[in-house]
């Protein structure tokens, strides 16, 4: 049978591989024998969705250019939120350091003012000696009672 085939001659050549057609159990046992839902050659004609999705496409310039124009819109939106944040950053800084001058500002006060009420107590401060009960004063015993407790 050189060349090509008649229709005819192709259904003889069928007939003759296949007497009892495609649903003759010993066919489908021989060529499939787990079964044809398992049988590789199954996959050969009907891919799973997973093979045909492993299938490399290339990818085209159009869709190269859109994803690069979607990532460029989110990374101007993280520029943004980060210049937001920088800015932020600093201002609480800022804030704190006001804080921290205007509390060191009142701490000098207070002390200015406990030293006014009882003289040396800057010495006591800076050289850890002494205590506010070498001052007979009541109501300054009374305070260093309640801060040794």
């Amino acid at each position: 049978m050189a060349g090509n085939l008649t229709e005819a001659q192709c259904w003889a050549l069928f007939e003759h591989l296949f007497p009892n057609g495609l649903v003759d159990r010993t066919f489908v046992e021989e060529l499939a024998p787990e079964g044809w839902d398992r049988s590789p050659l199954l996959l050969v004609s009907h891919p799973t969705a997973e093979q045909v999705k492993a299938i490399p496409r290339p990818m085209s310039d159009a869709q190269a250019e859109k994803i690069k124009r979607y990532f460029g819109v989110i990374a101007e939106g993280l520029r943004s939120d980060l210049r937001q944040l920088a800015e932020g950053h600093s201002g609480i800084r800022r804030e704190l350091h006001e804080l921290h001058k205007e509390l060191f500002g009142e701490f000098k006060k207070m002390r200015t003012l406990m030293c006014v009420r009882w003289p040396g107590f800057d010495r006591h401060l800076c050289l850890g000696t002494g205590s506010p009960k070498e001052v007979s004063d009541g109501y300054t015993q009374t305070l260093y009672a309640r801060i040794q407790t």
